[in-house]
């Protein structure tokens, strides 16, 4: 695990979703940057693996302020939503902000994330209470698949919050965490 902090994240892994979804849900591509155990799983998932995780609400049904266990998704190629669970229990991530792509095309991988990447760390601050290159956290974020865009007009980023080293329990909405300090 990564300890450095920097805005703007230049190694993505990107697993790649093919989901074969309804017309109203569309799933999300993954773009798991520093939880090392969630990268382990991704790196042992076989390419052809083609389950589906759909977790207890959808992303169109996510909120701002939602907290999620989101890493037991990790191990599924199509994630059509993800685990909410009550803030007051231990939780992996938090939802932080659901930023609006636009465009008709479907950008490029590489243009896809840095637009997902650019919008989460925009918002960080203003949720966090502290800017992302002092802070004790990390975000991570899902994206529209290319079926989602196409067919479903999904445009929204999922961006969420998390401790890198743990789960975390309660919000972290203004906590402004800074690295080596507890806010508590």
């Amino acid at each position: 695990m990564s300890t450095s902090r920097s805005p703007r994240r230049a190694a993505v892994l990107c697993a790649v979703v093919f989901a074969l979804v309804a017309p109203t849900l569309s799933g999300c591509i993954v773009q798991p940057q520093d939880v090392q155990h969630a990268l382990d799983k991704l790196q042992q998932k076989s390419a052809t693996r083609s389950d589906t995780y759909t977790g207890n609400t959808t992303f169109a049904d996510l909120r701002i302020g939602n907290c999620v266990d989101d890493l037991a998704a990790l191990d599924y190629s199509t994630i059509l939503g993800l685990d909410v669970v009550d803030c007051a229990q231990p939780h992996d991530s938090e939802v932080y902000a659901l930023p609006e792509l636009t465009g008709t095309t479907y950008p490029s991988d590489a243009d896809l994330t840095q637009q997902a990447d650019d919008a989460c760390y925009a918002a960080f601050a203003a949720y966090a209470g502290v800017n992302y290159e002092e802070s004790a956290l990390d975000y991570d974020y899902y994206t529209p698949t290319k079926q989602g865009w196409l067919q479903d007009h999904d445009r929204v980023v999922t961006c969420v919050v998390f401790h890198p080293d743990n789960q975390t329990t309660g919000s972290v909405k203004g906590s402004a965490e800074i690295a080596g300090i507890s806010a508590s």
